[in-house]
């Protein structure tokens, strides 16, 4: 049994082995990739793009019901370079998968997008059946059943066969692959030659429209629905020199919603322009641009009121008129006046004049010339309009730069006499328009807006500065200044500060002085008092901080002072001045001058409260220094007893020293804390009893006032 055992062990295992080695010998497989790739939100035609960059390769898809599908399940297939395109009708909303073997690609990407078919209008025609009503026959095709809308419209075309104008005739829907017929009428259209286009559109869920069209080459030509209207209610304005025309039907009344415009040029059957212009949209005009070398105008308009027959509205235009009127004035002019010369046909021919928004209204007859004023130094637009029949216009444009007043020459802060104290002279100033500016014949360029500045040298003495500014047409203006330049004297506008720096350097060393003399009297003072050395340093310091914060205080009172004159050259009745005297310069100057006085006395005031503080604490500080300490007595030798602080002598006795004492003279008598001398006889005291210092302590000769060590006064 154990035999058997072994042998299946043996032979498991060799299969096992061999098993194993037939994997090893096995080439390695390579594991499809899955990625998802795209998520919709609802079902619809889509596209899969999948892009490789080197060789294509085999892929399977996943719908979201877990559906595999390969390339023959696809509506479509279509390969381009580098790109593989899978078309695929009503896909199912969900994630959707792409199983593929990368190979030797190192990129693979896929795109989703929505699948548009095409739209086609085909076999488009038409026939007529009775006067006026067409039946319209076509078909649209898509590579998918749709439905679809469709319009109908009238529309002209001009000679290179492009619609210049439509109008809508009917509508409705079908479905794709169908032939459709549609009746269409023509009862409401103006006169006029037209051609039936039909478009049909689809529109997807998503809201993208697809659409196509079909123009019927068959032309129709409308007849008999025309009314001719009265001409002079329509306005038309033709510009000569601009070519533009302006068409103006608003007197023709409000019994309509949209106005038919139509202008036909030369012998053209087609019109250039026509356009179906809803009056709530734009209005009762349209300006228009034409070529005068094309040929005449005709101008047809025609209000929709809804009925079967149109007034309309024609009004033929010629380029080549007999009354005119020409703008003689050059487009630069330094006149004021504008001159026009004209020759009319008829008599009493009215004339607009507009200039800017400005209109005057004239009569003319025969030929002449008249002048209007124009602006003064300003670019205008001009337009000179007037009638060769009612309600017919024509109109000369031009634009006009009149520079007919002198260029007004600002120079900025000067007065017309001024002193400097420098050896030159800057100054600034503009004009108001383009011209040529000299000083003393040497001309200044301007820059970009008109404004200049020159540093002029002076002589010392007077100096005449005579400034220029001449237009292109002779007119000029000019302003002379009179500059006295002294060395040392009167500062001039700009010199704001230097008269003040002046007193405060004054002050400085005046300050110097008193407070070199304040410190040595207070010293002496000090001394002569008997202060010791750190006493009388103390009492010095304390002195010169009390003169320093007078000084600040001082200068804090005169800041504030010059602040208030500063402010009251520029306020009140003094701005009132120095702008009648056009001086903007000396208000600059007295601002700079109100900053500087007004930044001192602030630093001032903060000195005198740091100054204040600082002497109050020194003053503490020398007066403790001064202060007096308590008379120490001698000390007592080793083994003798210490005399009492205090005796029972009346202070109206002095007491008196005996003759003769029992204290043997090397050995100082001691003082008992209770003597037995009678109150009415005090101790006696040895003429030679020792003193000491009641400052430092220190031993004093007998007879001394004054300490050897402190130099401290003795009582």
């Amino acid at each position: 049994m154990r035999t058997i055992r072994q042998q299946f062990q043996k032979g498991l295992l060799a299969v096992s082995l061999m098993w194993l080695m037939a994997l090893l010998l096995l080439p390695m497989k390579v594991y499809a990739q899955s990625q998802m790739i795209a998520d919709l939100e609802y079902s619809q035609d889509i596209v899969i793009s999948m892009y490789y960059d080197k060789a294509e390769v085999a892929v399977t898809f996943t719908s979201p019901y877990g559906d595999t599908l390969a390339e023959e399940d696809f509506d479509k297939v279509e390969r381009g370079t580098h790109t593989t395109y899978f078309y695929l009708k009503d896909a199912p909303s969900g994630e959707w998968k792409a199983e593929y073997d990368k190979g030797s690609n190192t990129t693979v990407e896929f795109t989703v997008v929505t699948w548009y078919q095409n739209l086609a209008v085909k076999d488009a025609s038409c026939a007529a059946t009775e006067t006026d009503h067409y039946d319209v026959s076509f078909r649209v095709e898509a590579e998918e059943d749709l439905s679809y809308d469709y319009e109908i419209y009238a529309v002209t075309l001009d000679e290179q066969g492009n619609i210049d104008g439509q109008k809508e005739l009917t509508g409705g829907w079908g479905y794709t692959g169908n032939d459709k017929t549609q009746n269409v009428n023509l009862e409401n259209l103006p006169d006029g030659t037209y051609y039936l286009l039909v478009e049909a559109y689809a529109t997807y869920s998503d809201g993208i429209e697809i659409n196509d069209y079909a123009i019927i080459e068959t032309a129709i030509n409308v007849t008999g629905h025309n009314v001719d209207g009265d001409a002079t209610l329509l306005k038309t304005v033709l510009d000569l020199d601009t070519s533009e025309l302006l068409i103006d039907w608003s007197a023709i009344g409000e019994d309509y919603k949209t106005c038919l415009v139509a202008v036909y040029q030369g012998s053209a059957a087609e019109p250039v322009y026509f356009q179906e212009l809803a009056k709530e949209e734009y209005g009762t005009e349209v300006a228009l641009n034409f070529v005068s070398d094309e040929g005449d105008l005709r101008v047809v308009v025609t209000p929709q009121t809804g009925d079967d027959e149109y007034i309309q509205y024609v009004r033929d235009i010629s380029w080549a008129v007999t009354s005119t009127i020409e703008i003689t004035t050059a487009e630069k002019t330094g006149s004021s006046m504008l001159e026009m010369s004209y020759s009319m046909e008829n008599d009493n021919t009215a004339c607009e004049v507009e200039i800017g928004e400005a209109v005057q209204t004239y009569t003319l007859t025969g030929s002449g010339t008249f002048s209007v004023m124009l602006p003064e130094n300003q670019l205008s637009e001009v337009h000179v309009r007037y009638a060769t029949a009612p309600g017919m216009w024509y109109q000369r444009s031009k634009e006009i730069s009149a520079l007919n007043v002198p260029p007004i020459l600002t120079l900025y802060g000067m007065e017309d006499e001024i002193t400097v104290q420098s050896k030159e002279i800057t100054i600034s100033g503009c004009v108001d328009s383009t011209a040529k500016i000299t000083v003393n014949g040497q001309e200044i360029t301007p820059d970009e807006n008109l404004d200049f500045t020159v540093t002029l040298p002076l002589s010392q003495g007077d100096n005449l500065l005579e400034f220029s500014a001449e237009n292109e047409f002779g007119l000029a203006s000019s302003r002379t200044l009179l500059v006295h330049y002294q060395k040392g004297g009167a500062g001039s506008a700009g010199s704001s500060n230097s008269g003040g720096t002046l007193r405060l350097l004054l002050l400085v060393l005046g300050l110097a002085l008193g407070l070199l003399l304040i410190v040595a009297l207070f010293g002496k003072i000090a001394q002569t008092s008997g202060k010791t050395g750190p006493g009388i340093i103390l009492q010095m310091v304390t002195a010169a901080l009390v003169v320093v914060a007078l000084y600040f205080l001082a200068a804090t009172i005169y800041c504030g002072l010059q602040y208030r004159n500063e402010t009251l050259d520029i306020t009140g009745s003094g701005l009132i001045r120095v702008l009648q005297e056009e001086s903007y310069k000396s208000i600059e100057d007295a601002l700079s001058r109100r900053e500087f006085w007004k930044a001192v006395m602030i630093k001032s005031f903060l000195g005198t409260l740091l100054m204040s503080v600082a002497a109050i604490l020194f003053g503490i500080m020398a007066h403790k220094a001064g202060k007096k300490r308590i008379t120490l007595e001698p000390e007592a030798e080793v083994g003798t007893e210490s005399a009492p602080e205090a005796t029972d002598v009346p202070e109206t006795e002095p007491a008196l020293a005996p003759e003769e004492t029992d204290v043997p003279e090397a050995e100082p008598a001691l003082a008992p804390e209770e003597t037995d001398v009678p109150e009415t006889e005090p101790a006696p005291a040895s003429e030679e009893a020792p003193r000491f210092c009641t400052n430092c302590g220190a031993r004093v000769p007998a007879g001394s006032k004054f300490c050897e060590e402190c130099g401290s006064l003795l009582e």
